[in-house]
């Protein structure tokens, strides 16, 4: 495991009648790292050509974030501040710092 700062999403699952069905050991941690950035933007290509073919949906991290604002479990002032973190590492997004909220509405992802 790597010692970067790290924030981990998770959710409690349950069925119609309230029995729990996953809790939050079933959950995605997100590393911070400095370096290495400008390789890892592109590096699960193939595995986002090879998805569909399994079956599954992939999402990017923006959408991952989007969706989260949408449904209510992260406010917009939490989800602006974890982009701005990663933008912060390095990563490349179409928008600034601060920009998120505009940019996802712009594109219709809330």
């Amino acid at each position: 495991m790597c010692p970067c700062p790290c924030i981990r999403f998770g959710e409690l699952l349950l069925d119609p009648s309230g029995q729990l069905l996953g809790d939050l050991r079933y959950a995605c941690e997100v590393e911070f790292w400095r370096e290495g950035a400008r390789l890892l933007e592109r590096e699960d290509a193939a595995e986002r050509l090879a998805a569909p073919n399994a079956g599954l949906q992939v999402w990017g991290s923006l959408r991952v974030v989007a969706e989260s604002v949408k449904d209510g479990r992260v406010t917009e002032y939490a989800a602006t501040a974890f982009v701005d973190a990663l933008l912060d590492t390095g990563i490349r997004y179409p928008f600034p710092r601060g920009g998120f909220i505009t940019w996802a509405k712009h594109n219709s992802l809330f």
